[in-house]
């Protein structure tokens, strides 16, 4: 032991601490797999086996992130709950199919594009296929259905709201996942003037900006 009664004890001690800043021991490697972060604050992912019902998925999300499953089925907008309602969304379309999106908004009492907005929060982006630019038509056709409505009527001059709504997911879709413009898109909605296309555009990005929100 350094006697530390003396200049020289002292002197040697100090040194010694510095010696072991400077050289600390090597760690030792840990014998346990990383675990891979989910998409939600961190947290990891909750692994599903076999066919679990929806009911059962929200309870195993709620459980991991501390709310209760009428929590993330009620109204609330805080935002920890929001983001584990989407997470919770994501597994349920994932793990029991078939389950439209429709549908899926059902269950928890949400729009068809909070849905949406949802499952494309949480996709891989291996998941995630950008059709080319040919598949214009299949975009809006998916678009049409989605919405309950047909081709026609998406291309009229109707003013109803889930027209409307369905008019604007569509330009947002087919400018984000194609290469055409503004223009062109206008062109293949019914000759739409360019500075309608990208209001729908706007509003539509705005309408998921806020659900993420």
């Amino acid at each position: 032991m350094t006697d530390m009664s003396t200049l020289a004890g002292q002197a040697a001690h100090y040194a010694e601490v510095r010696a072991r800043l400077m050289n600390p021991p090597p760690r030792i490697a840990s014998t346990t797999a990383p675990i891979t972060p989910s998409p939600v604050y961190g947290y990891a992912p909750i692994t599903l086996t076999g066919s679990p019902s929806w009911e059962k998925i929200v309870e195993l999300v709620a459980l991991r992130f501390s709310f209760t499953p009428h929590e993330l089925l009620g109204s609330s907008q805080f935002r920890e709950i929001t983001a584990a309602r989407h997470y919770a969304m994501y597994l349920v379309y994932t793990h029991c199919q078939p389950l439209s999106l429709e549908g899926l908004g059902k269950l928890f009492n949400r729009a068809v594009n909070v849905a949406d907005y949802a499952v494309r929060k949480h996709r891989a982006p291996s998941e995630v296929v950008r059709p080319p630019a040919l598949k214009w038509k299949g975009i809006k056709a998916e678009v049409a259905r989605k919405h309950g409505i047909t081709l026609k009527e998406m291309a009229s001059p109707q003013r109803k709201r889930n027209i409307v709504l369905a008019r604007q997911e569509a330009f947002y879709r087919l400018k984000t996942e194609t290469a055409m413009s503004f223009p062109e898109i206008g062109r293949r909605m019914g000759g739409l003037d360019h500075t309608t296309v990208l209001y729908g555009y706007r509003r539509h990005a705005a309408l998921l900006a806020k659900v993420g929100a």
